[in-house]
C-alpha cells in the first residue's frame, strides 16, 4: 500500500474491491490517510490505517477475505483500566490486552468463522457480542477464557485488573466489550475460568448486575 492523502474510506473501499469483500459499520474518525508499506498481513496493515478502531475480519473457505466489521463507538469503547505491571512484556492497559492473541481450537466452527486458528481477545469479544449463534458465541468464550487460565502473564493482567477495579466499571467493561450481552459475559466468564481469582470476581459483579436498580 502506498496512498497520499486519501481518504481513508476510499482506503478501505479499495481493500475490499480487491479482494471481493463487504465493509460492515462505518469509520469512526473520517482522515485522510498517507502512508507507505508492503508485505504485511490484512489484519497488521488495517491496524495501521484504523488506529484505534476495532474491527473483524471474516474469511471465506479459501482464505479469502469476506468481511471487514468495523466496530466501536463513543458508547462501545471499554476503559482503559490500568494494569499494574508484574514483568515485561505483560499487558499494561485493558485495550493491550484485547489486542492480545490467542489460539482457536482447529478445524471448530468459531476458527471456520474467523479462517484463522488464532484471534485477539478482543476479535473474539466482537463475536460474543455481535453472533445470534449461541454455540458460536460459547465457543469465543471458552477460546478467550482457557487463554487467559492457561497463559500467566494474561492471567496475572486479568487478576489486576479486576481487583483494581469497583464493580461499576467492571460493568462497565463488560457492556464495552459485549453490548446487550454483558450480563451472559459475564455469567459465562464465572462459570468457564478455573482462575479463583477472576470466578469469585465476576461471581461477586453478576450479583450486582442481577441485584434490581434502587430507588430514590
Amino acid at each position: 500500500m502506498r496512498v497520499t492523502g486519501v481518504p481513508l474510506d476510499d482506503v478501505l473501499n479499495a481493500i475490499a474491491d480487491q479482494n471481493d469483500a463487504e465493509i460492515r459499520g462505518s469509520v469512526l474518525a473520517p482522515r485522510d490517510v498517507t502512508t507507505d508499506f508492503e508485505n504485511v498481513p490484512v489484519q497488521d496493515g488495517l491496524h495501521r490505517i484504523l488506529g484505534d478502531q476495532n474491527f473483524l475480519l471474516t474469511y471465506r473457505q479459501d482464505g479469502t477475505l469476506r468481511t471487514l466489521a468495523l466496530l466501536g463507538g463513543p458508547e462501545e469503547e471499554p476503559p482503559r483500566t490500568r494494569v499494574v505491571k508484574a514483568g515485561a512484556g505483560q499487558p499494561s492497559t485493558l485495550a493491550e490486552l484485547m489486542q492480545r492473541s490467542v489460539p482457536v481450537p482447529p478445524g471448530s466452527k468459531l476458527a471456520r468463522f474467523l479462517g484463522h486458528d488464532s484471534a485477539t481477545l478482543q476479535q473474539l469479544g466482537d463475536v460474543v457480542r455481535g453472533q445470534d449463534d449461541a454455540g458460536l458465541r460459547m465457543e469465543a468464550m471458552r477460546a478467550g477464557v482457557g487463554a487467559i487460565d492457561s497463559q500467566q502473564d494474561l492471567r496475572d493482567a486479568a487478576v489486576k485488573a479486576l481487583q483494581g477495579s469497583d464493580d461499576a466499571a467492571i460493568q462497565s467493561a463488560a457492556r464495552g466489550l459485549s453490548g446487550d450481552r454483558a450480563r451472559e459475559a459475564v455469567s459465562q466468564i464465572a462459570t468457564l475460568s478455573h482462575t479463583p481469582e477472576i470466578r469469585t470476581r465476576m461471581l461477586g459483579v453478576l450479583k450486582s448486575m442481577n441485584q434490581p436498580p434502587s430507588t430514590p
